[in-house]
């Protein structure tokens, strides 16, 4: 990963499973789809092609840890999100990433943050729920130690519950 000041980081993790894991990659937006829209060295550029630069680059960091990867498009295709979700479900994926760029007006926002289910969503078990924040909030604390901003300027607690539709 290229973190804010140019420099490549590097996330490590070792977790003990039972099974390998399957894990869908979905490459946010695609096709007629091109997302959030911005200028890099005078030149427009769309958040569909580095999303799918990165979930491909993902996807290859996995494969060589020993996962099992499904990406829900590999090219500049539109995906419906309802597809993208039944996906995940019909995999019965054990993890979910939906890879995005957001847009922000501000030209020095920069850094991530990680969005899991809303306990508002009925359809989601509790045992789910509690999976979900502890996975973002790993996550989210593996990308501020590698340097990256904590885009909402808290703590865990700040990763907010949404009720998109890939993660009901």
């Amino acid at each position: 990963v290229t973190g804010n000041g140019g420099e490549k980081l590097e996330f490590t993790k070792v977790l003990k499973v039972e099974k390998i894991p399957t894990i869908v990659i979905d490459a946010g937006h695609g096709g007629k789809d091109p997302g959030a829209r911005g200028v890099l060295n005078g030149s427009y550029v769309y958040e569909k092609v580095y999303v799918l630069q990165f979930a491909l680059a993902l996807e290859a960091e996995l494969k060589a840890a020993g996962y099992n990867t499904i990406m829900t498009r590999n090219n500049d295709t539109f995906i419906e999100l309802n597809e993208r979700a039944r996906i995940a479900n019909a995999a019965h994926a054990d993890l979910f990433f939906s890879i995005h760029h957001d847009y922000n007006s501000n030209p020095s926002s920069k850094g991530a943050f990680l969005i899991y289910p809303s306990t508002k969503v009925t359809s989601i078990s509790e045992s789910t729920l509690k999976e979900s924040v502890d996975v973002a909030s790993a996550i989210k604390q593996s990308f501020i130690a590698m340097g990256f901003q904590d885009r909402r300027n808290g703590t865990d607690s700040s990763i907010s519950g949404h009720t998109l539709a890939v993660l009901r």
